[in-house]
């Protein structure tokens, strides 16, 4: 499925003969459907985001960067169209409920809820209109559309929403075509109109399939890095993409966070544009290195901050290696971070990837990466991709520009190496199996550099404080003492390794025995039994060495008999009887004389 080689050259030729005609002034239908065969729309429906409705939040808007006031926002649309599905084909009906109002930069109303235009000033009839842009910028409504226009008062990122009555039933809007142009007098302003999280559709043909996705986006990284992507072959039908630093999830662990998932996840970052940021109101970045010396101050407390410095800003992810095993192993610690030009701390606060502190003394590895530009764009429900992407830097210029990807947890495969694209021959395809309600994520970076190992011998007092209850008569050794009265005892450990000495207080609580110990010796000449051991105390139990479970026996044998008396608190009391039982002396008889 999908066009052929010679098929998308002469699409592209078209496409370059065509903007040789003329300058377009427009923004919208113009850089998103790049040929009136292929309709490419924006839409909007409820399950997949909020984007540009009413009320959502900034980062699913629809913004409009206005850098001087005066400056004027010039706005259009085509007809409204919601899908219809009879029998197993599609078919579009126009509707005319969709209301839009426009919000300034302090969320106060410039132009309050107002329906779409059907006809007339702001409605736009033809394709060719709507890639020529507004006619009071053209000069000619043969070739341009007569634009609604608001002349703006204020600086800012300015915002368009839209709403319809049966939003919340899940329903689908797309625009057929729209424009937003901003001009400064007669001077188009392009790269002012952006979204952090665009909805948009390649749209139903009549067949019910959907015509490919031919449309251009343009990142901008948090630190000013800019890329261009084409979607070249790319089937879906209603999508939502977005890009950030983060990926797929937000763990702390970008390996995990920026593979391909199963689950919805939305979460904008950067803004994305329908050209290239205007570069007076979104300058570029620059390329920059890790330079100098990478300094530790750890903290008795185990806490550590690692400072650097580098020539540019990017973004950091500082790997804390704990377990020497090779990867990144569950007790390990990445920290990411945005970075500026210049020296830059990274505060540790001396756990574990398990949130446990280190021993004190524990040798760990740090490994510092910098990324200039790194973008993930995930696109959640993306169906199907024929060629893959085509990406290139476009502020500053940088190639090439590799691309990397994870579907391995969908069903797809992976490339963690990076893929160069080109112009005909895209990076990162896959089929409907992988793309179908799936977040699938694609990523890459301008530049990478990786610092380490840098050895670090991790510091960490401890303050212990601890209690124990024992018996009366036991022992504990402790700091080199056997103690065994109650009380509150005190050590200090010292540690010659990181000077970081550590303190233990133990607390001794004593439990009385349950009855006194003690040792006897009974010597007897009598030849009657001998009855020895203590009263009987209820709850106690009892056991002597010679079987019996009373409290009291009789003996009429010499010996050493031990009776355990044991408590319900657990302790227990020894009593130790040492009997000896004497032969009487014989009586002699008495003699008469």
């Amino acid at each position: 499925m999908g066009l052929t080689t010679q098929t998308k050259f002469f699409g592209l030729l078209f496409s370059f003969l065509l903007f040789l005609q003329f300058e377009s002034l427009a923004e919208g239908t113009k850089e998103i459907m790049p040929t009136s065969g292929t309709p490419n729309r924006i839409c909007l429906q409820k399950s997949y985001s909020n984007f540009a409705h009413y009320g959502a939040h900034k980062s699913s808007r629809l913004q409009i960067t206005i850098k001087n006031t005066g400056e004027k926002i010039y706005f259009g649309v085509g007809q409204i169209l919601t899908p219809q599905l009879f029998l197993f084909f599609t078919l579009y009906n126009s509707v005319n409920d969709v209301s839009f109002r426009l919000i300034r930069p302090d969320s106060t109303i410039a132009i309050a809820s107002t329906p779409l235009p059907t006809s007339g000033v702001g409605f736009i009839d033809s394709y060719t209109k709507a890639i020529n842009g507004p006619m009071q910028l053209t000069g000619s409504s043969s070739t341009g559309y007569n634009a609604l226009e608001y002349t703006t008062n204020m600086i800012g990122d300015w915002y368009i929403e839209f709403d319809f009555p049966n939003w919340d039933s899940n329903e689908l809007r797309e625009f057929e075509l729209f424009d937003i142009t901003v001009a400064a007098g007669s001077t188009k302003k392009l790269g002012r109109v952006w979204s952090k999280s665009w909805q948009l559709t390649g749209s139903w043909n009549f067949f019910s399939s959907t015509y490919p996705f031919q449309g251009t986006l343009y990142t901008y990284s948090d630190d000013g890095f800019t890329t261009e992507l084409k979607f070249n072959e790319f089937y879906p039908n209603v999508f939502n993409a977005f890009s950030n630093a983060i990926g797929v999830q937000n763990t702390g662990n970008f390996e995990e966070d920026a593979k391909s998932r199963s689950t919805k996840f939305n979460s904008p970052g950067y803004k994305v544009f329908l050209n290239n940021p205007d570069p007076l109101v979104f300058p570029s970045g620059s390329l920059g290195d890790v330079s100098g010396t990478i300094t530790t101050l750890g903290q008795c407390t185990g806490e550590t901050d690692i400072s650097f410095n580098v020539t540019s800003k990017g973004r950091v992810e500082l790997t804390i290696q704990i377990d020497p095993a090779t990867g990144i192993q569950p007790i390990d610690r990445i920290i990411y971070s945005n970075v500026n030009t210049g020296i830059n701390t990274i505060h540790w606060d001396g756990l574990n990837g398990l949130g446990a502190p280190l021993q004190n003394g524990t040798i760990v590895n740090f490994y510092l990466t910098y990324y200039n530009g790194l973008t993930n764009f995930p696109i959640w429900d993306p169906d199907q991709n024929g060629t893959g992407f085509y990406i290139t830097s476009t502020n500053p210029t940088w190639n090439p520009i590799n691309i990397l990807w994870n579907d391995q947890l969908i069903g797809g495969n992976s490339q963690l190496l990076g893929c160069n694209s080109s112009p005909l021959t895209g990076c990162h395809d896959f089929g409907s199996s992988v793309g179908n309600n799936k977040t699938v994520n694609t990523w890459w970076y301008f530049k990478k550099t990786t610092k380490g190992p840098i050895p670090y011998r991790y510091r960490h007092h401890t303050t212990g404080l601890s209690s124990l209850s024992m018996c009366d008569g036991d022992s504990i050794l402790f700091n080199g003492t056997y103690l065994k009265h109650d009380g509150v005892y005190n050590a200090i450990f010292p540690s010659k390794l990181t000077s970081c000495d550590s303190t233990h207080s133990l607390t001794i609580i004593l439990k009385p025995q349950p009855i006194g110990s003690g040792t006897y010796s009974i010597e007897s000449c009598n030849t009657s039994p001998i009855i020895i051991g203590p009263d009987p105390i209820a709850g106690l139990t009892y056991s002597w060495n010679s079987g019996q479970t009373t409290s009291k026996i009789q003996t009429t044998s010499s010996g050493n008999y031990i009776l355990i008396v044991k408590g319900d608190n657990g302790c227990s009391s020894l009593l130790n009887y040492n009997i000896i039982l004497n032969s009487p002396f014989p009586i002699a008889p008495i003699e008469h004389y």
